[in-house]
């Protein structure tokens, strides 16, 4: 679901982003859904975020089939994007832990993993720094 009004992460860029971040996510995606573990880019060039793109992601809840992979999907995509565009810097916030109710601990490795796969892979890539934003009231 692509109405950033859903979902605490996506309500957040929207309340600081503003409406054109909507309306340019409606524009990029043509008014379509993405299925789980696909991303898709949306430029940005206004001072409300501190970003070029934005990288819009779904994920499934963790009871489905294939969640880790799912998760592992959107990570390793998102990272490859972020390359691709010769970016230096790529932030996540901790996809799932929330509403889909993924575990802390098994999102943390997935993270971590993919991380280190993806510099194992891409030893040449511009990345050089991935930050994981933890939601400041999370206390685990």
């Amino acid at each position: 679901n692509l109405d950033l009004s859903q979902g605490a992460v996506s309500a957040a860029l929207l309340k600081k982003a503003g409406q054109l971040l909507q309306d340019l996510t409606w524009k990029v995606s043509k008014r379509k859904t993405l299925a789980d573990g696909d991303a898709m880019a949306v430029r940005w060039s206004q001072p409300t975020l501190s970003c070029k793109e934005v990288y819009h992601t779904a994920c499934c809840r963790w009871n489905s089939k294939n969640a880790t992979k799912v998760l592992e999907q959107i990570i390793s995509t998102c990272l490859n994007m972020a390359s691709k565009s010769n970016y230096g810097t790529i932030a996540f916030p901790v996809i799932g832990t929330g509403f889909l109710q993924f575990p802390k601990e098994v999102t943390a490795e997935v993270f971590f993993s993919e991380v280190k796969r993806f510099g194992k892979r891409n030893p040449r890539s511009s990345l050089t720094a991935v930050r994981i934003v933890v939601h400041g009231q999370d206390e685990e």
